[in-house]
């Protein structure tokens, strides 16, 4: 590696610390369910971990949709792999923030040991992961608390750095290693394994001749080794709305201001990848290291000029996972970039030029990403109210002014109080169908249309209305029994027809 471990130790260090101040913050969760709507991607990863443990893998689970099949649409690789912290703590939340805490130990280790293999000084190694992990954007990945995205860049590494070493050498037996994070990605989450893909492609371009029968192992077992799950969603794709719900890339041409720091990144997150190769292709002039990132350095241009949105499976990738893929690229062609051959300042103003750096995406991610929140007392009237249902239930009603959302409380009614309701946290799971006759009670309270109300919640077997604001009002004039009440929350049932 050609950075200066003297530009790097500084930077390092803060960012490490505030990476440090970050995952002990969201050990918060731990001691709260979240029920805000502030960042938490915990209300669909937490209830899918206890369905594997309460319904088992591709069964039939009564807690969501009244009745879907977990796993459908989402890869298990992660809940695998905290499934046994989950089964010996018994305790969904503790071992939720145990199998956090090991990811990133494990993102460490695997930096550490196989950053050794591509030439990495120990500072490095700590300053690449300094800088990996503790930008803005993976920041408030973890704020989310995306595990399963988290545990796939594990793979994501593991296998970057096997193929940076294999770049120039002769393959050998050990290369076949590759099919275990190749297959494990996979599993983990779609986004990062097209990345993934991607460099499998480069590296075949390095050499096609020679490299393209051990990459054709390395697919073709790891596709059959994780073909249990994704042969599965194939075969059942047309039971599921996982193509019509997973929509995430976004384009400069979408944005209807350039103020905010998505819109800003789209363009300068991929100038900055072209730039930081240029000056590493000008100082590493091997024809391997561009053809091993030359697919890589298309897809970012295509998403630079803002086509991925109309191009399927590409514009189903959130587009912070670009952002993380290009700051990774950022990073490799940085530290490998030969510095001795240009004209840079002095080393004390690089230092500087880079702690400033790092003070400056500390403030964006103090500024944009907030921390852990606990449940507020109007937040906790709603799930007090829960704990008086005793059949299936849906929330209807804003909670913006409380910043709350109602799929908060699908999470905690199916972990904490193991209640069921007709919706959930996972469109991607459910049928597409279903989703649109069940929103459809959301659009009769808004109309105030008290028949179509009851009507269509008793065909999707309603039985309990936890309502908030407004919706109380409606909720009170369509002949329900109200159960209980802490306003402006409120419980209504669904009376029992009559039969003659």
């Amino acid at each position: 590696m050609h950075v200066k471990d003297s530009w790097l130790k500084i930077p390092a260090v803060i960012l490490f610390i505030y990476i440090l101040v970050r995952v002990l913050d969201y050990g918060k969760i731990i001691l709260y369910h979240p029920l805000s709507n502030l960042k938490h991607d915990f209300y669909s990863y937490g209830p899918l971990l206890y369905f594997l443990k309460h319904c088992g893998f591709h069964a039939s689970c009564s807690y969501w949709y009244n009745g879907f099949t977990a796993f459908t649409a989402t890869p298990p690789g992660w809940y695998f792999f905290a499934y046994p912290l989950y089964y010996l703590t018994d305790n969904l939340r503790l071992s939720y923030y145990i199998s956090y805490f090991l990811v990133f130990v494990l993102l460490g280790i695997s930096i550490w040991f196989l950053g050794k293999r591509i030439g990495m000084t120990r500072l490095q190694r700590f300053a690449f992961f300094s800088f990996f992990v503790g930008n803005n954007v993976f920041v408030n990945t973890l704020r989310l608390g995306r595990i399963p995205e988290i545990f796939s860049w594990l793979f994501f590494l593991i296998g970057f750095f096997t193929l940076y070493y294999y770049k120039n050498r002769t393959l050998n037996s050990h290369f076949y290693w590759l099919i275990i994070p190749y297959t494990m990605s996979l599993l983990s989450y779609h986004a990062v394994a097209i990345f993934f893909s991607f460099l499998l492609l480069g590296f075949f371009f390095i050499n096609m001749k020679r490299h393209f029968k051990p990459l054709f192992i390395v697919a073709f077992f790891s596709l059959l080794l994780s073909s249990f799950w994704w042969g599965y969603t194939l075969l059942h794709l047309d039971q599921i709305a996982l193509l019509n719900y997973l929509s995430g890339a976004e384009a400069w041409w979408m944005f209807d201001e350039f103020t905010h720091f998505t819109s800003i990144a789209v363009i300068v997150l991929p100038l900055l990848t072209f730039f930081s190769f240029f000056l590493y292709y000008k100082t590493n002039k091997h024809l391997s290291n561009f053809s091993f990132f030359l697919p890589s350095l298309i897809l970012i241009f295509f998403f630079f000029v803002g086509v991925l949105p109309f191009v399927p499976v590409f514009r189903q990738i959130y587009t912070h996972i670009y952002f993380s893929f290009m700051i990774f690229l950022i990073l490799i062609f940085s530290f490998e970039t030969d510095y001795i051959s240009l004209r840079l300042p002095s080393d004390f103003l690089i230092t500087l030029g880079l702690t400033l750096l790092a003070l400056l995406t500390i403030s964006i991610s103090l500024y944009n990403t907030p921390f852990f929140d606990k449940p507020s007392v109007e937040q906790e009237k709603l799930a007090t109210l829960l704990k008086e249902v005793d059949d299936t239930f849906i929330m209807v009603g804003s909670l913006s002014s409380i910043q709350s959302h109602r799929t908060a409380y699908y999470s905690y009614s199916a972990i904490e109080l193991n209640k069921k309701t007709v919706e959930g946290h996972y469109p991607a799971e459910a049928n597409g169908t279903y989703l649109k006759d069940v929103n459809f009670i959301h659009k009769s309270i808004a109309s105030g249309d008290c028949a179509a109300l009851l009507t269509k919640s008793r065909a999707y077997s309603v039985s309990y209305f936890l309502g908030y604001g407004p919706a109380c009002a409606t909720l009170s004039t369509c002949g329900l029994q109200e159960v209980n009440s802490l306003p402006p929350a409120c419980l209504y049932k669904i009376p029992l027809l009559k039969t003659h």
